[in-house]
């Protein structure tokens, strides 16, 4: 929902700030720096994804992907990169200074990162920002800083998605997507109970202008078609049925499939 709720708002289709009734792209005295992920292609893959239950894993002996790993394919194809590193008999160094070694690195440290967050590990989340730093002696790639700086807000705000995503909206960034980047870290910080009241409020009775960009981006139309494709997702997970009184990890981070 953390993923959701944060690009309907970077793309100005849900209000923001305290009145929840300014739109971010015209917020007095302020200047928007990041800009939304435009592709719906990567939305319609985690869904696909969510819907099946597994990640899109690739034929033995098909050629890994390839395409440009930015915020938007990060989220979308984490799952299938960490098993493909898995197949590879000797991953690459961490401290190697190719461009796919780089790659390889922010993957696992994002997957990393996620866990982190949803464990509250503030040390273990600060020593990860370290770790990408110094992955390479040369410059950050844009994708790179923008996780770091994703994860800098998160810190600054634990469990504040509100404050966090709205200080990624206004934060120059190398790469665009930062507030979906900060939405899905903050949301595995804080849980669904954290988010704003009158975002999930409108999530669950969407007026018919936000239900239209729902359905054409995500394949959702409200918050409880949302619901469906988590607990779908975490009856894959537990290998059952969810037993009764259980919750699904609603917050829509885009997990590591199994």
């Amino acid at each position: 929902m953390g993923l959701v709720i944060a690009d309907a708002v970077s793309h100005g289709q849900m209000p923001w700030g305290r009145s929840m009734a300014a739109r971010p792209s015209v917020r007095p005295g302020l200047t928007r720096w990041s800009g939304p992920v435009e592709s719906d292609r990567w939305c319609h893959r985690i869904v696909t994804q969510l819907q099946s239950g597994h990640a899109e894993h690739p034929q033995p002996g098909a050629p890994e992907l390839t395409e440009p790993l930015g915020v938007a394919s990060l989220l979308a194809t984490l799952p299938t990169r960490l098993w493909q590193l898995d197949q590879r008999p000797q991953p690459e160094a961490l401290s190697q200074p190719s461009p796919s070694a780089l790659r390889d690195a922010v993957l696992v440290v994002f997957d990393h990162s996620l866990v982190a967050a949803l464990n509250h590990d503030v040390l273990a989340l600060t020593a990860l920002i370290r770790t990408v730093r110094d992955a390479a002696e040369a410059e950050l790639d844009p994708l790179s800083q923008t996780l770091v700086i994703g994860w800098q807000h998160v810190l600054a705000t634990p469990g504040n998605f509100e404050l966090a995503v709205g200080q990624s909206l206004y934060t120059a960034s190398p790469a665009v997507g930062l507030p979906v980047l900060t939405g899905v870290l903050s949301a595995a910080w804080g849980g669904e109970n954290r988010l704003p009241i009158a975002l999930r409020q409108l999530l669950a009775t969407p007026p018919p202008s936000l239900r239209d960009w729902l359905w054409q981006r995500w394949q959702i139309t409200d918050a409880a078609s949302l619901r469906t494709l988590a607990q779908g997702l975490w009856q894959q997970w537990s290998g059952s049925h969810v037993t009764e009184g259980s919750e699904p990890p609603t917050i829509a981070v885009q997990p590591v499939f199994t």
